[in-house]
């Protein structure tokens, strides 16, 4: 026994710690490697792989081998990205060179984010463009009314005492950004850029992207390569916000802005609480806002992208900043405020969807509806209530900005129900004529109810604040897909007990979506509603008639038979698509309803046209400093002259310029081709002669002429 008991110490000595193998069978011999008999790595893993989630999302590949990925919870616009557009859509962003701004500016906004590596210009340059404090005032009133009540990472505090004191401390009025940190100044002017949006001021829109310009400038003045602030992250997410607002088809913009701050905050350490620092409490605040600001928006981002997210809550022990806004009820009891109970829903029930969605081992249906039930029953406070929950409750604030706080609840649980029963709802369709009688039923019914809420309460809510609720694609977006899969029911099992009730809401929701979502939809959106709209109306009708002993009905030539399998929904087909150029005729490129439903969809390419917005004067009178009643700027813009430029180098097809033989030779080139002559820049000019080896002059007639 003793010397057992030396032998077990000495392997005790020898074994890394927590690697000790385990006796079996009796067997007294104990493995000198503990990795001698354990299963390789590589096999383990390959192993493991058989078991992965057959969801693989919708892969779309151009002729230049450019990818786009979008996962199975992908929003129904997202996928639409991966489709033929109509030529009219445009880009609803302007691009900095059309604003009218000076050089200096023009280069630090093209050295966003990461700024110049010598960089010759200061903060003084910005002067000039910073308003009255009257004309901020007005436009953070905008942006906190209209902007700040779903995301905010700068309380309003916090823009009082550490931007607006600072920079209007002056008392002879004169503005000095001597020792102020440029981020703080980017945080500053996407304030003003996001109220901006919201202004009445004739030019709102273009004054709002002269600001933005001005944030991505001050931005660039200080690399975040020699480090980073709280300001820096702040700054990258309101500018991600903005884009959300402004550009419809800058998701990859947006995604990649959002990745860009991940790493900030990782580089400043917000993942871990503050209060262990001895930082002012002020600052410990601050940071625990930003991080849980950030961790809510990158958590929808992701589900909408259908991509995994970069923060994760197992590497993080931030706590939840103090409530600045909790809600006294008549008994003198406090609730919590909106955004406390955001971050709460977020840790609970968001993180869960969202690390549910994005494993690659699919977890089994019965967890699935353990997280169902926890989403369902996670408490709300009762001054979130509202006509939209089935219960009933208190009625649509008067308040617009405290009515879409109303909303938000429904429409995150709602949407999240949605996003988590997707795929498992496809499947159901996919695989059974009567989906409710099928394993996963229960999804089914889950998406046709959740559907249901959503489009009735932010109906409801339309119809309370329409000019509020209009702008905010959110809820729109959780509405489209909604409508999508209403039309997917009907589609697909056209003698579903749920399809003619679905039918029904499918039409009251078109034109909902037609009225209320005008300000901030795609383009695209709509047209494919419409279509989808006629093809499961022509579908319903076909059924009816072939159950009553009637002829079938005839669909029109331009609607497909058959909606594959939906495919990009369920995300379980994994075809590639192909987004080679299309050479569609004008207005045929709108996508189908089946293309939506489906993986197996050729798409064309977007060439989006830029905004005909011709920019305002950036004298030292500019417009940025009049206020939105007060007298017109001095220059306004010439609309219909902007819109005969043309932005393009290269005329579309149909309107190539005649050909013309023209002749290159030089020393070791000689040849004749019929190619279109167009207008060559000098710079082309150059570009051929080092191409061609061609000599700097040529003799014409005995005289040397330049090229």
């Amino acid at each position: 026994m003793s010397a057992r008991i030396k032998q077990l110490e000495a392997t005790l000595a020898r074994a890394p710690h927590d690697s000790l193998p385990l006796s079996s069978n009796g067997d007294d011999t104990i493995s000198q490697d503990p990795l001698k008999d354990a299963e390789p790595g590589d096999v383990k893993y390959e192993s493991d792989l058989d078991s992965v989630s057959m969801s693989l999302g919708s892969l779309a590949i151009d002729g230049e081998g450019k990818a786009q990925y979008y996962g199975e919870t992908a929003g129904a616009e997202f996928l639409q990205n991966l489709m033929p557009v109509s030529s009219n859509d445009s880009c609803t962003i302007q691009e900095p060179k059309y604003l009218g701004l000076p050089y200096e500016i023009l280069e630090l906004v093209h050295a966003f984010p990461f700024g110049l590596r010598d960089c010759a210009h200061m903060m003084a340059d910005f002067v000039e463009y910073i308003p009255f404090r009257e004309r901020a005032n007005e436009l953070a009133n905008l942006y906190y009314l209209n902007a700040a009540w779903l995301f905010d990472p700068v309380p309003r505090p916090d823009l009082e005492h550490a931007i607006l004191e600072p920079l209007y401390s002056s008392t002879n009025g004169v503005i000095s950004l001597i020792g102020f940190e440029p981020h703080r100044l980017s945080v500053f002017f996407m304030v003003l850029s996001t109220g901006a949006l919201f202004d009445s001021h004739p030019n709102a829109r273009t004054i709002a992207e002269q600001y933005h310009a001005f944030a991505c400038a001050t931005f660039s003045l200080e690399s975040i390569v020699g480090g980073a602030t709280c300001a820096s992250a702040q700054a990258l997410l309101m500018m991600a916000h903005f884009l959300f607002l402004t550009d419809r088809s800058g998701n990859e913009r947006r995604w990649l802005l959002n990745g860009l701050c991940t790493k900030v905050i990782h580089m400043i350490g917000l993942q871990r609480d503050s209060a262990g620092w001895n930082l002012s409490e002020e600052e410990v605040q601050r940071r625990r806002t930003i991080f849980w600001e950030f961790f809510t928006w990158e958590c929808w981002a992701s589900v909408l992208h259908g991509r995994p997210p970069t923060l994760n809550l197992t590497h993080s022990d931030c706590r939840f900043p103090r409530d600045l806004d909790p809600y006294l009820l008549p008994s003198g009891n406090l609730e919590l405020g909106f955004h406390s109970w955001k971050f709460r829903y977020s840790a609970a029930c968001l993180s869960v969807s969202v690390q549910r969605a994005f494993s690659v081992h699919q977890a089994s249906y019965s967890s699935l509806l353990e997280l169902d039930k926890r989403i369902r029953s996670f408490p709300l406070p009762a001054h979130l209530f509202s006509p939209a929950h089935e219960a009933g409750g208190r009625d649509w604030d008067t308040n617009p900005n405290l009515a879409m706080q109303q909303f938000f609840p429904v429409c995150e649980r709602e949407s999240n129900l949605i996003y988590i029963h997707r795929c498992w709802f496809a499947e159901a369709l996919r695989d059974s004529p009567d989906p409710i009688q099928h394993e996963y039923g229960q999804s089914v019914v889950t998406v046709y109810r959740s559907a249901n809420i959503l489009i009735n309460g932010l109906k409801s809510l339309t119809s309370a604040h329409p000019r509020v609720a209009g702008r905010v694609w959110f809820f729109w977006s959780s509405f489209y897909t909604s409508s999508i899969l209403l039309g997917a029911i009907v589609v697909k099992s056209p003698g579903s007990k749920l399809a003619r009730s679905a039918l029904t809401l499918l039409d009251q929701s078109l034109a909902v979506y037609e009225e209320g979502s005008r300000l901030c939809r795609p383009a695209a959106t709509m047209p494919m509603l419409e279509r989808l709209r006629s093809r499961a109306h022509h579908t319903y009708s076909a059924y009816c008639a072939t159950i009553s002993g009637g002829h079938q009905a005839v669909l029109p030539l331009n609607l497909p038979d058959d909606i594959h399998d939906l495919s990009a929904f369920g995300g379980t087909k994994g075809g590639v698509i192909n987004k080679s150029p299309s050479n569609s005729p004008h207005g045929s490129n709108a996508p189908s309803p089946d293309s939506t439903l489906s993986g197996d969809i050729s798409t064309g390419s977007v060439h989006p046209q830029r905004s005909s917005h011709s920019p305002l004067s950036l004298s030292h009178h500019s417009p940025l400093a009049y206020s939105s009643n007060g007298s017109s700027p001095p220059h306004q813009p010439d609309t219909q002259a902007m819109g005969q430029i043309s932005y393009g180098s290269i005329p579309s097809a149909g309107m190539r310029p005649p050909l013309k033989e023209c002749q290159i030779s030089g020393p070791h080139c000689s040849y004749r081709r019929n190619i279109p002559c167009f207008p060559l820049s000098k710079m082309f000019i150059r570009y051929l002669r080092r191409v061609f080896n061609l000599p700097r002059y040529k003799t014409v007639n005995n005289s040397r002429t330049c090229w």
